[in-house]
């Protein structure tokens, strides 16, 4: 019997536990995935100290350096693992992002940081590519919605666990004497903190890569994944509903984005809290509350959909991007701290709200053998908006208009609304299009 048949037979007879366990390991990658991306956010004071960066150092670091060669690396991944064993695939970028992490310990000066920040981007943007098309081989269709929820909620966990521990745990290690590693020498609090949590991402990747790799579905022998020409053809027939789609939700992300990132650092410097203090009180709502906002968001667009509404997608993002500015601005500008944590559980709530809604609206629109290339697309523009120009604009602000890192906040606020208005905008603009575009591929 050869490897693949024998594949093929543990994973047929074992099929449920078999699923239930890759679930679960994808969902820890994509929880290791968020935790070493946001940790950086809860250590800008001691990093910044020591390094002497500004805060739009800091925003290129969690923007452009990270966004602009996790959307290039994303579009490389995707082919990658359409034509090598995925868990294979997934393994290595395990082991890059991971030591990537690790290796920021080390960094002396911004441009050391950022290559390791690259390395970072490079790694985890082949985990949605891998993860995806394994999952799709493993669950049926009708619990493939689930199981994407499942796994989605570990970019929630990933984050609440970074705000809500990352800064207990620089605080625990800044309260013992420094440490001393072999070749290395004394590290501080900061570096030993991207040590700890760099180091179980190596042990996961192991253990995926030991994985055994599920058949393919409905894939021929000689089938070939459709060109991108083909994609962008798709895409420029109905340009108005993915126009608003793409950029629509994109923006909708920058509020999320720029709070989570700068949230914290509001809360340090306006209420004078510790690290440990303020990521709790933006971790807890977006761990809780945010997994609970993805459940809701899902089945209000199953909701609407089953009514008819084919613009059921921007209505679920015009409420999302509605929820993220109010609970955003009064978060940002009050200064009542009782009202302002109020505000943050509406925060955490819409979170995460409309993912499944973008995710469904795509896909009822796209060809099922172009549906790669247009994720894709929605994917750099996602992480260009929302990694790479919220951060980037906040820092900005701060630094150039306000003069004043006191005033972080406020920058919030004004990004989160800016791109909560242009998002609402563009939903009302494409509702039209969008069911024009359903129908047309019903």
């Amino acid at each position: 019997m050869n490897a693949q048949v024998y594949v093929r037979s543990v994973v047929r007879a074992e099929q449920p536990r078999y699923a239930v366990v890759l679930l679960g390991l994808l969902t820890l990658a994509m929880i290791f995935s968020f935790l070493d991306r946001v940790i950086l956010g809860l250590l800008i004071k001691p990093i910044r100290s020591d390094l002497t960066l500004t805060d739009t150092q800091f925003s290129l670091l969690f923007g452009l350096v990270f966004a602009g060669p996790y959307v290039v690396a994303s579009l490389i991944s995707g082919r990658l693992a359409d034509r090598f064993r995925r868990l294979s695939v997934l393994r290595g970028a395990i082991l890059l992002w991971s030591a990537s992490t690790m290796l920021c310990m080390m960094a002396t000066s911004f441009w050391h940081l950022a290559a390791a920040r690259l390395c970072v981007a490079l790694g985890e943007a082949a985990l949605l590519p891998c993860a995806w098309s394994l999952l799709a081989d493993c669950f049926a269709p009708r619990q493939l919605g689930r199981a994407y929820s499942i796994m989605i909620m570990g970019a929630n966990l990933g984050t609440g666990i970074a705000l809500i521990f990352g800064g207990a745990l620089y605080e625990a290690i800044a309260a013992m004497p420094l440490y001393h590693l072999p070749l290395i020498g004394a590290i501080k609090p900061w570096q030993m903190t991207f040590l700890v949590v760099g180091a179980p991402g190596a042990v996961l990747a192991l253990i995926i890569g030991a994985f055994p790799e599920p058949p393919r579905r409905g894939i021929g022998p000689n089938d070939e994944p459709t060109g991108a020409r083909e994609a962008l053809g798709s895409f420029a027939r109905q340009w108005q509903a993915y126009l608003a789609l793409v950029v629509g939700f994109a923006l909708s992300t920058m509020s999320l984005q720029t709070a989570q990132i700068f949230g914290v650092q509001h809360f340090v410097r306006t209420y004078g809290m510790s690290l440990a203090e303020a990521g709790l009180r933006i971790g807890v709502p977006v761990a809780v509350l945010g997994s609970c906002g993805l459940w809701i968001g899902g089945w209000l667009n199953d909701y609407w959909k089953a009514k008819g509404r084919l613009d059921a997608a921007f209505l679920v993002g015009t409420v999302s991007a509605i929820g993220l500015l109010t609970g955003t601005m009064i978060a940002m500008l009050t200064r009542n701290l009782l009202l302002a944590q109020s505000a943050l559980l509406m925060l955490g709530l819409f979170s995460n709200f409309p993912f499944g809604a973008v995710a469904s609206g795509m896909m009822s629109i796209t060809p099922q053998r172009r549906r790669g290339t247009i994720t894709a697309i929605y994917t750099l523009f996602a992480t260009l908006f929302g990694a790479g120009m919220s951060p980037l604009l906040t820092a900005l602000l701060t630094d150039r208009v306000f003069a004043s890192e006191q005033s972080v906040g406020h920058s919030v606020a004004i990004v989160s609304t800016f791109s909560s208005l242009v998002a609402i905008l563009l939903f009302l603009w494409g509702r039209p299009y969008l069911r024009r575009a359903a129908l047309a591929a019903t």
